[in-house]
């Protein structure tokens, strides 16, 4: 399938369609389909040139594969006209399965790769290449996803190997996390964030 041909079908608009941030979080669930914070993925798509259904159509299409048999997905949107004006999209893949194993996450970010790589005429890399992005994106999804001041968060520990891979352990008033920051090879910042022990 072209690139002309994955723009028509989702009726792709780049001036309505254009997010600053565009985010896949994956999550698992309780038995009561209630969302374990615990732990989640975040993979940061390129932003430019997609449009939410290509995402959702994709994200689906995997989900129905084995080993995720049951899974919500919603999405949320923002927008900021505060200054400088910005609009992002989360994409939340529930699964009912856990994803500490990391065998979900390495399925749902090998399938975003290759959407990604399909795509890559219509974006320009971007991803994490060093110290300061990798606390950035943990602080980011810190005050996201469990409600911690960006501003509040301290640096307690980061480590950046030679492989492009960043951990980084913050403490904030609910708790204390370890995240690790690496690249995809598809040239997405994949954000792994697990509280290690708070309130």
């Amino acid at each position: 399938m072209s690139t002309h041909d994955i723009d028509s079908q989702h009726d792709f608009t780049p001036g309505s369609d254009y997010y600053d941030v565009l985010t896949v979080k994956v999550v698992s669930s309780t038995p009561e389909r209630e969302i374990d914070d615990t732990e989640a993925i975040y993979f940061d798509l390129p932003t430019q040139g997609w449009h939410p259904g290509e995402v959702r159509q994709h994200l689906r299409g995997t989900a129905n594969q084995a080993p995720i048999q049951n899974y919500v997905l919603k999405e949320s949107s923002t927008e900021v006209n505060w200054g400088a004006s910005g609009a992002g999209l989360e994409i939340v893949l529930q699964v009912a399965n856990s994803i500490a194993d990391g065998t979900i996450p390495a399925l749902i970010g090998a399938a975003l790769d290759q959407l990604v790589m399909r795509a890559s005429a219509r974006r320009q890399p971007v991803g994490f290449l060093d110290e300061e992005s990798a606390v950035h994106y943990a602080k980011r999804y810190l005050s996201i996803g469990h409600g911690e001041r960006y501003a509040d968060l301290q640096v307690t520990k980061l480590e950046l190997d030679h492989s492009q891979s960043a951990t980084v352990t913050l403490t904030g008033a609910a708790g204390t996390y370890e995240c690790t920051c690496s690249r995809t090879k598809g040239g997405m910042t994949m954000t792994r964030v697990k509280k290690t022990y708070g309130n």
